[in-house]
């Protein structure tokens, strides 16, 4: 799961986008929407359903992080572009 830090989604005034259907953009320029979710009580945001097709799309596998730069498509729906992958350590 990839979770958005509580310090990260208030700075990005997003606390208002949870529930609602984002976009992230792969390394083809192609639209993902995926939900984002927030567990309430605690601010914390995720992506939900679509994530998974998402990830498959970029070839990412186990023991990788990816770097996402925030974009807004228009003044209300957040869109996250995808950077690169980093092999990790396990």
């Amino acid at each position: 799961m990839f979770y958005h830090p509580v310090s990260f989604t208030r700075a990005n005034k997003m606390e208002k986008a949870g529930g609602k259907k984002i976009t992230l953009l792969d390394k083809h320029g192609v639209k993902w929407p995926v939900n984002l979710l927030i567990e309430k009580g605690k601010g914390k945001m995720h992506f939900g359903r679509g994530f998974k097709e998402f990830i498959n799309s970029i070839g990412i596998e186990g023991y990788y992080s990816i770097v996402l730069e925030l974009v807004w498509e228009d003044t209300t729906t957040p869109m996250f572009k995808f950077c690169s992958k980093i092999k990790t350590l396990h």
